[in-house]
């Protein structure tokens, strides 16, 4: 499920095109002085959502980096009853982006981002598994009051929830330490999985167990070993249930521009902070001066070019004709009353479905739409459909 949080104090969206609104709540965090009216646009923007799916949450008293603390508070709040969610945060305030760095690495199947651009808003991706309704109201009612303050029973029971839930960040750091292993020059690195577990269990985390039992020890390892395969240091092999390591500096950095092409974040400032999380999580330096060389040798083997803030990915050869069919297969399975409702809308929204950062290219598919009659632009803009 999609989430998109919105710090409405410093970024004002008119509305949310190309969102997927049957499978996506929206997070509108007012300040004070945002609770006496909302644009029109974004308000008729925000009935096409489902009821259930629109959350407003209104901070009763200013203070400097209050509604900051509402947001991180929701956020650790989803990220608890969701772990597959794909959560966009709507702020120009990067003191989130460690926030963020945090819980990407905790929660394996999460994807969070950070954009200051609301434009760029349909790059977050479905990738996880639904969060019911059920579960987003429980959110809700857990964390504020009717006056929507946090109460301290409800401190009390976080508080509880995370010494109960405490495997889960103990596990993050002993993949920490089971990787910083493995990269080592000469580290044992055994052929079967089996081996590998009993060798973490008896030599890399020896110390580290000795308050668990044997059962809580294997799911702990269990799980050191499913994030190892998640990032891809490991492979195993079809039939013969063999490992191959990916652990090399090589291999690491490979790792990293798969991400980065994966991903194709659209600015430099998001560009600097993934590759920084995807450093720490390879228990590599994630200083600066190295996510700036990471920076330089991809814009050297042609792989990104940079305009000013912008990021664009050259490397990447698409095929025409099969763009211009699933494009149209795109639009074609979109209900009518979320497609996006102006040509730039429908630009960005393709762009981000399709992985696409050339420009051009997307302005031709564009361009054959209208010369087929497939959708007409009116003067001011707006798309209407004939599929």
């Amino acid at each position: 499920m999609q989430h998109i949080l919105i710090d409405y104090e410093n970024i004002q969206p008119k509305n949310f095109d190309g969102v997927d609104v049957n499978n996506c709540h929206i997070w509108l965090f007012l300040g004070v002085n945002q609770q006496k009216s909302l644009p029109l646009e974004l308000v008729e923007t925000l009935l096409q959502f489902d009821n259930k799916h629109v959350h407003i949450i209104k901070m009763q008293n200013s203070g400097k980096n209050a509604l900051d603390f509402y947001l991180s508070f929701y956020l650790g709040k989803i990220s608890e009853l969701d772990k597959q969610a794909s959560v966009c945060i709507l702020a120009k305030d990067s003191g989130y982006d460690v926030l963020v760095t945090h819980l990407n690495s905790v929660y394996d199947g999460m994807n969070i981002i950070r954009l200051a651009n609301p434009d760029n808003v349909s790059v977050i991706d479905e990738i996880g598994t639904d969060v019911t309704t059920q579960a987003v109201t429980k959110i809700q009612q857990q964390v504020i009051k009717e006056e929507g303050e946090p109460t301290l029973d409800v401190i009390s029971d976080i508080k509880k929830e995370l010494k109960e839930d405490i495997s889960k960040p103990f596990i993050h750091h002993c993949y920490g330490l089971v990787c910083a292993e493995l990269i080592k020059e000469n580290a044992f690195l055994p052929t079967y999985k089996h081996n590998l577990l009993s060798a973490i269990k008896k030599y890399i985390l020896a110390s580290e167990m000795t308050n668990y039992d044997e059962d809580e020890q294997n799911y702990i390892i269990e799980g050191i070993f499913d994030k190892l395969v998640n990032y891809g240091l490991i492979t195993i092999e079809n039939g013969s249930n063999q490992l191959t390591y990916h652990v090399d500096s090589k291999a690491i950095l490979e790792l990293i521009v798969q991400y980065v092409l994966n991903n194709q974040v659209k600015t430099i400032d998001e560009l600097h902070n993934m590759i920084r999380q995807r450093l720490k999580i390879y228990q590599q330096q994630e200083d600066e001066s190295n996510v700036g060389l990471i920076i330089k040798w991809l814009k050297k083997e042609g792989i990104i070019k940079q305009s000013q803030k912008d990021i664009y990915y050259p490397s990447i050869q698409y095929d025409y004709d099969d763009l211009y069919v699933n494009s149209l297969h795109i639009i074609k399975d979109m209900p009518d009353k979320i497609r996006p409702k102006k040509k730039d809308s429908l630009r960005n929204f393709l762009e981000s479905r399709l992985k696409i950062s050339d420009v051009m290219l997307l302005d031709k598919i564009l361009k054959e739409f209208i010369t087929n009659k497939l959708i007409m632009v009116a003067a001011n803009n707006k798309i209407s459909y004939n599929l």
